[in-house]
């Protein structure tokens, strides 16, 4: 049996204990130290190291701690559960844990839940194992050996409402697939499918009711045959056979040392005037022990003559009281904040003293702390002192912030000194020397230390690196942020210079490799119609523009009236005689309009083109052009393949399944449209799709842009012949 021994830990509780103005746990009436094992079948994970199962079971990890009144502590992810005592009150409590992945069904995916009950006496503490168990029914295939003498193709489908796998000859021997089932549907179902050797098709379908976790149901195929029969008289059969699921591995979740700042985030910045930044504590601590423990920063050079030290394996003496004579020195403490005694360089603390901080000089000073456990573990974080005697400071701006777009950013500092009457910030485009000085406006009406302000700073280029920094009452810091503005993406083959074919449908790409575009061409060319096309007779710039034509496509009466369109994505099949298309294509800027050149001549409605409440027999065509912006939400189409296809929007116009675009949709972050109710005069003209954004608290992550000839073609409506001329899209920003 292969078992790992990975010690469970979490956030440092222990901080402190021998410095009793630093007290950080509470007083409780008794304590509870917790401890969690996940005992997994190692059928999936046999492959996997101990770092793996370690770093998979310990993101995933939730505890609840509960007592009669309800969840009193709640932990998510194994860095954030206590390593120490949990100071409680006396009575009964009970632990819930859960961990790894409840997914419907899966190859690889498992969860793993457990319960543990416990009293906390007053004065005692009480150790608490959570041995979390697989919570998965699984199943696995057996054949009987003869039988794949006399059967081909075979496949076994197992699985419920929710999801369902299938082992066929490509599944690897002994595989087990894992199920979590829905509470409001506890079968397991499964067909056996086959062909026999004359032929025949063979299926054989069965249930098992309300599987138990941890249980693999082994699926055996056998078949008998009856004395004198031929191979028609083959009797198939499932046997069902129940079996724990076999524990061979346990494991003890463990997370990297803890480096936590007393009073100040030991990952962030601390900023000051010189002479004020006082002492700054750090406490490290594992549930195993620190092994190396080590300082890095410019400031040690002048001490010390290098850039960093290891306070564990410091052999130079003589190094060690240059650092302490400094204001710089490290220790192991020997309890923990409720005076359990400690193993050596379990909880260490590292002091920068006042008397070295307070001479840092201005400007910025960065302190990184690497602390390594003795199973080789690492945690690092980098404190940066910022000393300064300016009255405000900049806050920073991460990449990707929403304040952030092509030609404008929003702009915000923090007041840190008292007295101030005016705030705004310099910019510039880095490497530049003139600085554009931007009025603040501050979040509240009196300026005092803590005070946040903003300015919004416009007519700055795309993809262009910014720094900045704050004024206050007209006088500038020097410590400036950064920031890199959007870029103004525009869309491929936006003058729809490249055509090609996939098949008889032409495509607005070179290849379908490259293929950003799309249109109904796929389902009118099996009847050896393209509805789109390029064009040379109406263009704006190049060679090509793109030329839309609605028409019938059939023989004779039978066919269906077709809409000229094309759109950002793809035709995904053809349903009998309607279209399957995924709309959408990534996305992450935000443009303010699209610009584009067309050209419209409408159509009269036909008669098969006619749909009461839409456009009439003889009634005059009309075209759009719209766009949007969509959220990251996805819709999903099983393609006849069974392949899951995903898309921003999936458009079917098959009457009895339709799902058409929904411009009100909740995943719709921008939109806005063109429409030609009447033909257009001369060439092709300019037109301005102005976007109006529903939300700004989100980045886009697709857009969608349609073109049809036929405003009501998702209905087969519109007018034989309107034709819509398309060329040079562009996005405003």
């Amino acid at each position: 049996m292969k078992k790992y021994s990975i010690l469970f830990a979490g956030a440092a509780m222990l901080l402190a204990g021998a410095c009793a103005e630093e007290t950080i746990i509470g007083e409780g009436e008794g304590t509870v130290s917790l401890n969690v094992k996940v005992s997994t079948d190692m059928a999936v994970v046999s492959r996997s190291t101990s770092a793996e199962l370690e770093q998979q079971y310990g993101e995933s990890l939730t505890l609840w701690l509960a007592n009669s009144e309800g969840v009193i502590r709640q932990y998510h992810g194994a860095e954030n559960v206590p390593v120490g005592p949990v100071a409680l009150f006396s009575g009964h409590y009970r632990l819930l844990g859960w961990a790894g992945d409840s997914v419907s069904a899966s190859w690889t995916d498992r969860c793993f839940k457990g319960t543990q009950e416990f009293d906390v006496v007053r004065g005692t503490n009480t150790a608490v194992t959570l041995n979390m168990k697989i919570a998965n029914s699984a199943a696995s295939v057996v054949y009987e050996p003869a039988v794949k003498e006399v059967l081909r193709n075979c496949t076994m489908t197992v699985g419920h409402v929710k999801g369902e796998l299938t082992f066929d000859e490509t599944t690897a021997e002994n595989a087990r697939a894992y199920f979590m089932l829905p509470s409001y549907d506890r079968k397991l179902r499964y067909t056996f499918r086959a062909t026999q050797l004359n032929g025949a098709p063979l299926e054989l379908s069965g249930e098992i009711d309300d599987p138990q976790p941890a249980t693999c149901y082994v699926l055996t195929v056998r078949y008998t045959r009856p004395e004198g029969s031929e191979q028609g008289g083959l009797n198939f059969r499932i046997e069902v056979d129940d079996q724990a699921v076999e524990i061979t591995d346990e494991v003890e979740i463990v997370v990297p040392p803890t480096i936590t700042g007393y009073g100040f985030d030991a990952d962030g910045t601390v900023t000051g005037e010189q002479g004020t930044i006082g002492r700054r504590t750090f406490y490290i601590s594992t549930s195993s022990v620190v092994k190396d423990l080590v300082l890095s920063s410019d400031e040690l050079t002048p001490i010390i003559g290098e850039a960093s030290v290891d306070f564990l394996n410091m052999s130079d003496e003589t190094a060690r009281t240059a650092l302490a004579a400094a204001g710089i020195n490290a220790t192991s403490l020997s309890t923990d904040a409720n005076g359990v005694a400690l193993e050596p360089n379990k909880l260490l603390q590292l002091n920068l003293e006042g008397e070295f901080t307070d001479a840092l000089e201005n400007g910025l000073h960065t302190f990184t702390i690497t602390a390594t456990d003795i199973d080789g573990r690492t945690s690092t974080k980098t404190l940066t002192i910022n000393v300064s005697a300016a009255k405000a400071e900049p806050l920073p701006l991460p990449a990707g912030d929403l304040a952030i777009y092509t030609n404008r950013a929003t702009l915000t500092g923090r007041v840190v000194k008292e007295g101030v009457s005016t705030v705004g910030f310099n910019y510039r485009a880095k490497g530049t020397s003139e600085w554009t000085y931007a009025e603040g406006t501050p979040a509240s009406r009196a300026l005092t230390v803590g005070s946040l302000y903003s300015a919004i700073v416009t007519g700055l280029e795309a993809g262009t690196e910014y720094e900045y920094v704050a004024v206050a009452d007209g006088e500038a810091g020097s410590i400036p942020e950064t920031f890199t503005t959007e870029s103004a993406t525009q869309l491929p083959n936006a003058g729809f210079e490249e055509w090609g074919k996939d098949g008889k449908a032409i495509i607005p790409a070179a290849n379908t490799s490259a293929q950003f575009w799309d249109s109904g061409n796929h389902g009118s060319a099996t009847m050896n119609k393209n509805i789109t096309d390029k064009a040379t007779d109406y263009v704006h710039s190049g060679t090509y523009s793109a030329k839309l034509v609605s028409q019938f496509v059939g023989v004779g009466s039978i066919g269906k009236f077709a809409a000229g369109n094309i759109f950002a994505g793809k035709y995904l099949q053809t349903n009998g005689t309607d279209g399957v298309l995924g709309w959408g294509r990534a996305f992450t800027s935000r443009p303010s309009a699209m610009k584009f050149w067309a050209r419209y001549a409408p159509g009269t409605v036909i008669k098969s083109g006619a749909k009461a409440g839409y456009l009439n027999e003889g009634d005059t065509d009309r075209g759009i052009v719209y766009v949007a912006l969509t959220t990251d939400a996805l819709d999903s189409y099983t393609l006849k393949s069974g392949e899951v296809s995903q898309w921003p929007v999936v458009v079917n116009t098959k009457a009895s399944e339709q799902k058409l675009f929904n411009p009100e949709a909740d995943n719709i972050v921008a939109y806005g449209r063109v429409e030609f109710n009447s033909a257009t005069d001369g060439g092709l003209q300019e037109y301005t799709i102005t976007l109006d954004y529903r939300r700004t608290d989100v980045r886009p992550s697709y857009i969608v842009v349609v073109a049809s000839a036929s405003i009501f073609g998702d209905y087969f409506c519109g007018g034989e012949q309107s034709t819509l001329w398309l060329d040079d899209l562009e996005l405003v920003y």
